[in-house]
Parts: C-alpha cells; sequence; structure tokens
C-alpha cells in the first residue's frame, strides 16, 4: 500500500486547532434530497459519528505537531517524516470529512474531543521550546506513542463500526498508522544524529 495513499492517525497527542466532532444530522433538511431517498442498508450509527469526530480530531492535532517539526532543527530523514505526515493527516483530513458529509453527519465537539485536543495542545506545548536533537527525539517519543495509542483507538473503531464505508475508511486509516509507527521506530531507533536546517 502507498504511504502517501492514507493518513495516520495520533490519538490523543499533539496540538489541536479548531475541532469538529461528527454526530449524525438531526434534521432531514440537513441530508440532500438523493440521501432521504437511498437509505444505505448500513446507516452511519452514533458509533460510526463517535469514531469519526476523533478521526478528524487527531488529524488536526498531528497536523499542527508535524508543522512544528518542520521548522525546527533535525535530521533531514526526521524532516522527511515530518513532511510525509502532515500531508498524509491533511488527506485524511478531507477523505474523512468528505466520508461524514456523503453520510449526513455533521460536525459536533464533545467532551471526548475536546479532551483529546488538549492533551495535544500540551504535549505541542512541552515540545515547542526544544529544538535540534532534543526536540526530535521528544518528537519521535511521540510519534511512536500516539501511533500505538492511535492503533488501539482504529481497532475499537473497526470492530463497532457498523457503517461499511467507516469500517473501510478506518482499515485503510489504520494501515497507514501501522506503516507511520514503524517508521518512527526506525528514526527513533537511528536517532538521526546530522541535524538538518
Amino acid at each position: 500500500m502507498s504511504s502517501h495513499r492514507h493518513g495516520s492517525i495520533v490519538a490523543g497527542v499533539l496540538c489541536g486547532t479548531l475541532v469538529l466532532t461528527i454526530a449524525p444530522a438531526q434534521a432531514n433538511h440537513d441530508l440532500k434530497p438523493e440521501a432521504t431517498e437511498k437509505a444505505s442498508p448500513t446507516a452511519a450509527t452514533d458509533s460510526d459519528a463517535a469514531i469519526l469526530s476523533k478521526l478528524v480530531t487527531v488529524d488536526q492535532n498531528e497536523i499542527k505537531m508535524a508543522r512544528a517539526a518542520e521548522h525546527k532543527k533535525v535530521s533531514a530523514a526526521t524532516m522527511n517524516y515530518a513532511r510525509m505526515l502532515h500531508d498524509q493527516h491533511q488527506k485524511n483530513l478531507s477523505e474523512t470529512q468528505k466520508l461524514a458529509h456523503s453520510l449526513s453527519l455533521s460536525p459536533r465537539q464533545t467532551s471526548e474531543t475536546e479532551e483529546m485536543r488538549k492533551k495535544g495542545a500540551t504535549e505541542l506545548a512541552q515540545l515547542q521550546p526544544m529544538n535540534g536533537p532534543e526536540f526530535e527525539r521528544a518528537f519521535l517519543d511521540a510519534m511512536v506513542k500516539g501511533h500505538e495509542e492511535a492503533l488501539e483507538m482504529l481497532d475499537q473503531g473497526i470492530a463497532s463500526a457498523q457503517n461499511e464505508k467507516v469500517k473501510a475508511h478506518l482499515q485503510s486509516t489504520r494501515d497507514a498508522v501501522a506503516t507511520h509507527l514503524s517508521e518512527a521506530k526506525q528514526l527513533q531507533g537511528g536517532s538521526a544524529t546530522s541535524t538538518g536546517r
């Protein structure tokens, strides 16, 4: 599977931007006319909405963390990793939002996603003063921990998803997260010694 095909997720890690979560639309006027006429046999449920909400939050968080790494003095390999994460999380965020729209789900913030956003903001704030090898080590540690948490979250989401499109999106996201975890561990193990910019 192409690593640029899917974005990865880092659960509960990283700095958040405006957090939008996803819940079922409450009124028929929120639905496209064709969506009301052709109901899916496995319509999206509250559990589908909840996991997509988490994906939106963690993608937004990780985009912020990757941007921070792009402005630090880190090795070329870690810089490439951060850029790849930025691009793939941006793509996954867009795909998640499109999927939510196609299933007539609308944004809603919850206490759980707000907690995830705050945790991410705290972690980023701790990393911001660092630079060079110190930042790089902390960034890669956060990537390993976050991707491990994301795999657990995605496994739970895949098990509880009712809608087949949601389940397929979670599985493809999981595949990318597993690849990103492996790459983070390799970088962590080699802990790049030469710094970039």
